[in-house]
């Protein structure tokens, strides 16, 4: 029979992931959570945002290009860590 780990040995084991798994780890559990319907600001924000996206197209860019780059942003920030941490 598997035990259940604690939060302290379930934290542990996710960070001995990849990066990559841990994105898809987290892409995984946020796909699977149930999602409470909209607050009614939270729909007029989005509304807002749609619309000034519709009229300055040229300002944003795609959930894909976003993604990529917070993938890369954080890629750096974790190697510049573990050489910071393999210097001390």
């Amino acid at each position: 029979m598997m035990r259940s780990m604690n939060r302290a040995e379930l934290l542990s084991e996710i960070r001995r992931l990849p990066f990559a798994g841990r994105v898809e780890l987290l892409e995984e559990l946020c796909n699977e959570t149930e999602h409470p319907g909209l607050l009614e600001w939270q729909k007029v924000l989005l509304d807002q945002r749609l619309k000034d996206a519709e009229a300055h197209s040229e300002d944003w860019v795609s959930w894909d290009e976003a993604k990529q780059r917070l993938e890369w942003q954080l890629h750096d920030h974790w190697m510049k860590l573990r050489l910071r941490s393999q210097k001390l």
